[in-house]
């Protein structure tokens, strides 16, 4: 069996998230996908037997490579400090890549995400809860609940990042910072 060419593999998961940012995930066609892509419908098949697996491949590596990577590194710095880069660098993935950050949304709650990527989705929620749970047991961060706490930060992230990407701006150190403080001054103690 010949190895997997990587560069049709990009270009179908190209294919995947272009489709999805102007028709949505339920009427994604295999067909379509490899149009798009520019490669034969079997060579599609050949690569992923199906479409959910190949969705679930598509966000497996998104997640992977981005959405998890802005915890990477930072376990160690103090609460205010982590929560602040995790701000920042989710501000500048969902404003840099928007075709991206609309796949993740659609799909995480789409019928066709596996179980193991339900788990990967849950990971970054995890990791949060444990930051805002520490600052509350340090009490820089209010008593309230992680849901509250969360909605609160990961709203208002959204629809800043939303803006931005609708007024076509970059995410400067001030404009990450700023808001981060606002959100700051929301949850601290």
């Amino acid at each position: 069996m010949r190895p997997k060419d990587e560069q049709k593999i990009e270009a179908i998961f190209a294919a995947v998230i272009k489709l999805t940012g102007s028709g949505g995930i339920a009427g994604l066609k295999m067909t379509d996908i490899a149009r798009e892509a520019g490669v034969a419908d079997g060579t599609l098949y050949t690569y992923f037997r199906s479409k959910e697996e190949l969705l679930n491949s598509v966000y497996y590596q998104l997640k992977q490579k981005g959405a998890l990577a802005i915890v990477d590194g930072i376990d160690h710095l103090p609460v205010k400090v982590q929560l602040y880069k995790m701000w920042k660098n989710s501000l500048k993935y969902q404003v840099n890549e928007p075709a991206n950050t609309i796949y993740l949304e659609h799909f995480k709650v789409s019928p066709f995400i596996s179980e193991d990527n339900k788990k990967l989705s849950q990971q970054l929620g995890q990791y949060l809860e444990k930051q805002l749970e520490r600052g509350k047991e340090e009490m820089i961060i209010k008593p309230l609940s992680n849901e509250l706490l969360i909605s609160l930060l990961t709203g208002f992230l959204k629809d800043y990042a939303h803006y931005l990407v609708n007024h076509d701006l970059e995410v400067t150190e001030n404009k990450a910072e700023e808001s981060f403080s606002l959100s700051w001054d929301a949850i601290k103690a």
